[in-house]
């Protein structure tokens, strides 16, 4: 480390002692070595080369301390300050984390405040006569030093207003510590004992004063740590509970993703039986029931019926559910109507209705083939018919001859059928007979 050198510092300290004192840029050095006063001559006498000694030694220690106050009161300018009265948890852990920096930056302080009193001591022991001028450019030095160290203590001070107490009692503490120090230092150099009593006074005082200061932080230490483990605590329940909320949020996307998978399964599965119904019901409106199959065509339309109605509940279309409902009990109505009708009683067989419907059928038969030959068979017989009793026809011999051309008309107009089928000769004559 490079040294104020002493000769250039003292042929130039008269035309400059009421400037600033330059400001060289250190690395931190608070532990800077200081004057030794204990060793200081009682009668005054000393070496040019130990006040050179002392005095490069001082000079280069203020100028770091200096400068190492001024850039810890920057780096603290740059953070986040509370507002002013502000006293929450927050604001006392703050001020539990900042209180460090500003004790730092007061014990730098103090020593400045040291090494000016050595400058004092070293000025007081000049004396007179040759050293005159020496000792007065000394004290001028020591007048403009005092004036940046109060500079500092006032940013410094100010600086520490924006926070709260906690800071404020620490800072308050670590100057009376210097004070203390500064009276011990200044009693070891004193032979007049009435002021040597009263700056044993001030010393009593001071300790005093640091006692009750030192029981005063450690009570707002206590409240910082206090807030400090209850903030800890309710970051770590916050943190739970919004460990919680992600939980129970994944959980619900994760129930939510199942259910939309289920609902596309579920209308796939839907979407194919909904194709499997539409085709069955194709083929129900396709199938050909013989007109008087009433039964037949009712059950047909019932079951088309039903199937529109599973068709509209896969869908879900609650209009056409309760249109298809409607359909269904319109179907099943009809199918029980016609299947509790009572069907038409057939003519006892070669009775005399028997004998007349047969014979009117065949004569409606050829009327319409046109068969004027039929027509008349056909005709004669109803009239004989007609004409008879049902007891001159049932059990009679009347009654068989009837049957007997009634059975040959028949026959006649089977062989007339049977040309237009593929059937041979012997099966023709057996249908004849």
């Amino acid at each position: 480390m490079k040294k104020v050198n002493f000769n250039s510092w003292y042929s130039n300290i008269l035309e400059a002692v009421n400037s600033p004192e330059p400001v060289a840029t250190t690395t931190d050095n608070t532990d800077a070595p200081t004057v030794d006063t204990a060793a200081i001559p009682s009668n005054g006498n000393f070496s040019r080369e130990e006040i050179i000694s002392d005095i490069d030694t001082i000079m280069t220690n203020l100028s770091q301390l200096a400068s190492q106050v001024k850039e810890e009161l920057e780096s603290i300018g740059d953070s986040v300050l509370n507002e002013a009265g502000e006293d929450t948890a927050m604001s006392k852990i703050k001020d539990f984390l900042f209180a460090p920096k500003y004790r730092n930056m007061q014990k730098k302080i103090n020593k400045m405040k040291m090494n000016s009193l050595d400058i004092k001591i070293t000025a007081d022991n000049l004396g007179s006569g040759a050293d005159k001028p020496k000792k007065d450019a000394l004290l001028a030095k020591k007048s403009t030093i005092d004036d940046q160290i109060k500079n500092l203590q006032t940013a410094v001070d100010d600086k520490a207003k924006d926070r709260g107490a906690y800071v404020q009692k620490v800072l308050k503490s670590e100057k009376i510590k210097g004070q203390m120090e500064l009276v011990k230092r200044s009693s070891g150099m004193e032979d007049d004992p009435k002021k040597k009593k009263n700056l044993a006074q001030s010393a009593a005082e001071l300790q005093k004063r640091y006692a009750e200061e030192q029981e005063a932080i450690k009570d707002l230490s206590d409240e910082a740590k206090a807030a400090k483990a209850a903030a800890d605590k309710k970051a770590k329940e916050d943190a739970a509970a919004q460990a919680k909320t992600d939980k129970e949020a994944a959980d619900a996307k994760t129930k939510a993703d199942k259910e939309e998978a289920g609902k596309k399964e579920k209308e796939e599965a839907n979407k194919k039986q909904i194709e499997d119904l539409t085709v069955k019901k194709g083929e129900l409106k396709a199938k050909k029931i013989a007109p008087e199959d009433k039964a037949g065509e009712a059950q047909n339309n019932l079951s088309m019926a039903q199937i529109d109605l599973q068709i509209a509940k896969l869908k879900g279309d609650e209009k056409k559910i309760s249109d298809a409902q409607e359909k269904v009990g319109q179907f099943q109505q009809a199918l029980k109507d016609i299947q509790n009708e009572k069907p038409a009683e057939s003519p006892e067989k070669n009775s005399k209705e028997d004998k007349l419907k047969r014979a009117k059928e065949k004569l409606e038969a050829a009327k319409k083939a046109g068969d004027e030959e039929k027509i008349k068979i056909a005709q004669d017989l109803v009239n004989r018919i007609e004409a008879k009793e049902s007891w001159q026809l049932e059990g009679t011999e009347l009654g068989r001859i009837i049957e007997m051309e009634l059975a040959k008309l028949e026959n006649m107009f089977k062989l007339n059928e049977s040309r237009y089928t593929n059937i041979s000769i012997a099966d023709k004559f057996r249908k004849l007979l």
